[in-house]
């Protein structure tokens, strides 16, 4: 009899705050044991470490130390394997040119850190919830009956912008 292991799917973090990464992967924890979360504290290594944890979904701090994520971004979107990867920008900031580069870098998606446990669960089920470990798709978030949804659209050069709760 053959045994038919599929991999784990790996979210990439890239994120320099340790308390943050602690926090996310205690937010992991509670929306899938399912799914393997690698730590990265800067986008120096970032080519090797997506070569060789090949991650479903990255997310990418907007502030980090050396090469920023908005730079780390624009690199990625160059590679001609890894620019299929969606990525989120996630920051402290909401900070409207920072949002509008960020999608001009090539993320899928801008999120606010949430500073409660409960409110990144929910933004991280809703965002796995759809396309399996994919993106969520726009008539999601807009028939959604979440509290204090805020989408901003591209019509004035932002692109989506999604801060929940």
């Amino acid at each position: 009899m053959k045994l038919d292991f599929k991999p784990i799917p790996t979210i990439l973090l890239v994120e320099d705050d340790e308390d943050d990464c602690i926090f996310f992967q205690e937010a992991m924890t509670e929306v899938s044991a399912g799914i393997a979360l690698k730590c990265l504290n800067n986008t120096g290594k970032l080519m090797e470490v997506i070569e060789s944890t090949k991650p479903c979904l990255i997310f990418v701090d907007f502030k980090l130390p050396g090469e920023n994520g908005l730079e780390g971004v624009r690199r990625l979107k160059t590679h001609p394997v890894f620019n299929s990867i969606p990525i989120i920008m996630w920051s402290t900031s909401s900070i409207v040119r920072n949002v509008k580069a960020a999608y001009e870098a090539g993320v899928q998606l801008y999120m606010e850190k949430p500073w409660s446990l409960k409110v990144l669960v929910e933004k991280l089920k809703k965002i796995l919830k759809h396309n399996r470990i994919g993106l969520p798709t726009i008539s999601a978030f807009i028939s959604s009956k979440a509290q204090n949804t805020q989408l901003h659209h591209r019509d004035r050069g932002i692109g989506w912008f999604f801060a929940f709760g």
